[in-house]
């Protein structure tokens, strides 16, 4: 079985495989009840090693983060900012008067070239001031990176999940669209008596031909039509 943790650190493992194969999951998911001795035989595991050695995970994590980082331009867009430079500001008040001038005062002490807008300044020149916080804070990420700051590290990763999951959205609906479709011509094609049983419109007809259906394959769609 493929170590995830040689080929990704924790970070891209979190904020851009995990997101990817959560959206090929319904996929994923339909082929194992479709065909499970994926799972009890070696099959599983080859396909596994021959993709990963193909590059395809890797590829996967990097159209996560591409989407993602798409659709955030958008998102700061609606937001007017990325949040840490929204919290920045005078004039949005998320923080107390008295913490927001501790957080200005440390970054004019310690971030090279900052200096703190005043609230007329914010209001006179927005753009500058969001520009100077921005910096700031880029100050900021580029320092606490790492093991030594393990909450950042889970706050940035659960922020990257969230955004790149987000940008594969339409990739995720798309699956489940095929994956439902897969499912549906799996069973016309499997178990005959589904397809009568459904045109009759009798609802004892259909209960007797589901009976025959495999558990899983009814979990599958059920993940499909989620």
């Amino acid at each position: 079985m493929v170590d995830l943790s040689k080929l990704f650190d924790s970070y891209s493992r979190r904020a851009r495989l995990f997101p990817g194969l959560l959206t090929l999951f319904p996929i994923i998911l339909t082929a194992i009840a479709l065909f499970p001795r994926l799972v009890t035989s070696s099959w599983g595991a080859t396909l596994v090693t021959v993709g990963t050695s193909c590059g395809l995970l890797y590829g996967l994590s990097v159209l996560s983060r591409s989407r993602g980082k798409a659709v955030e331009k958008r998102l700061l867009v609606e937001w007017s900012g990325l949040p840490t430079t929204i919290w920045l500001r005078h004039r949005e008040a998320h923080l107390p008067p008295p913490v927001l001038a501790r957080y200005h005062v440390f970054f004019a002490k310690h971030v090279p070239l900052f200096l703190a807008p005043s609230a007329e300044q914010e209001r006179g020149d927005p753009k500058a001031a969001d520009g100077m916080y921005a910096s700031a804070v880029k100050w900021l990420q580029e320092r606490c990176r790492g093991q030594a700051f393990p909450l950042v590290e889970k706050e940035n990763a659960e922020y990257g999940f969230r955004r790149n999951l987000r940008g594969l959205k339409p990739i995720g609906i798309t699956a489940c669209l095929v994956a439902l479709l897969i499912s549906a011509f799996a069973i016309a094609w499997r178990y005959d008596p589904v397809i009568p049983a459904i045109s009759s419109l009798s609802m004892a007809s259909l209960l007797k031909a589901l009976v025959a259906i495999k558990p899983a394959v009814i979990g599958a769609i059920c993940v499909d039509l989620d």
